[in-house]
């Protein structure tokens, strides 16, 4: 009976978001700390006290938590007005705290839909379990106009900031949780873009943050061309192919002067003469070289045989004696 009271007095009160509006996407806070979440108008919200807030929790209907105009449990929920803007000061924040927090003026008479309030994350939402999946759109589906991609953040404790990078254009988008059987939950959001921009190559980033002091992770993803490779791939395959093509070719260049060097020993007459020995009478450091051609020596004629006879018997008597 509750929730169906709350959510008729929600449907009732959401029209206010004609002309108030939040510009805090996301808001941390550590635990047993403060958190302000400020609304803001073009109107004059006078002393604010027609202002509610509402928080919704993930699984759950939004919760009226705090009327501006009631001044009990102020040690809890304070809400400080101005002329256009109204701020809910939440002290000694808990994890059951975090949710998204909407603001809301009781006067309103019509009903538009409902837009984004403050997303709240009280403590670390990070575990040792989770992970985010950046699933790329099919290149089937591309031919239905729209390019489809889902960001998955799996086995966290609570909220956590999720944002999509387009091009270099910061982006929102709805998330939705579901609570698994072991208490973590599992949260999803989607982005569609243009066909031809996405063909364009254009990069596509899901930015998540688990709390205030950690940057969180990052998954990119781009367009597939019709060979099924990405671009960002094939970019940064020719990267590494430029470098390497010139390692081989260096590679090459090396191992061909190796093996003419290795030729060149092998055979002496390829290397150009070997240095001779110095001509006849040719001085050097203080030594005299000396060079005998035996070839070009003229050989002696035959000799007659009176000689021979003759230098024999010369021989002989010198042997004798």
């Amino acid at each position: 009976m509750s929730f169906l009271r709350s959510s008729c007095l929600f449907s009732k009160v959401v029209g206010v978001q004609l002309f108030l509006y939040q510009t805090q996407r996301f808001l941390f806070s550590e635990v047993s700390g403060t958190a302000s979440i400020s609304c803001f108008s073009h109107e004059n919200l006078e002393s604010g006290s027609s202002i509610i807030w509402f928080r919704r929790r993930a699984d759950e209907a939004p919760v009226s938590i705090k009327s501006c105009a009631d001044d009990q449990n102020i040690s809890k929920f304070a809400c400080n007005s101005k002329t256009h803007s109204t701020t809910l000061t939440i002290q000694n924040a808990q994890r059951n705290e975090s949710g998204v927090y909407y603001c809301v003026d009781t006067h309103a008479s019509r009903f538009p839909i409902f837009v984004n309030g403050t997303t709240l994350i009280v403590g670390d939402s990070y575990t040792a379990r989770s992970s985010v999946i950046l699933t790329s759109p099919h290149r089937e589906a591309l031919s239905r106009g729209s390019a489809h991609l889902a960001c998955i953040i799996q086995a966290v404790s609570g909220l956590v900031a999720v944002s999509w990078n387009v091009s270099g254009t910061l982006e929102h988008r709805k998330t939705s949780s579901e609570k698994e059987n072991d208490g973590s939950l599992t949260l999803t959001t989607h982005v569609s873009i243009p066909r031809d921009h996405w063909h364009q190559g254009q990069a596509v980033t899901c930015q998540v943050r688990f709390n205030s002091s950690h940057s969180g992770i990052q998954r990119q993803a781009r367009y597939w061309n019709a060979r099924g490779v990405s671009a960002d791939f094939a970019g940064e395959c020719w990267s590494y192919l430029v470098p390497v093509v010139a390692v081989s070719v260096l590679l090459l260049l090396v191992l061909s002067l190796s093996v003419c060097q290795l030729h060149l020993r092998s055979d002496p007459g390829a290397g150009g003469k070997r240095s001779q020995t110095p001509s006849s009478g040719e001085v050097q450091d203080g030594i005299v070289y000396m060079q005998l051609d035996f070839a070009a020596t003229p050989k002696p004629k035959g000799r007659t045989r009176g000689q021979g006879q003759r230098r024999s018997r010369t021989a002989t008597k010198g042997g004798e004696e």
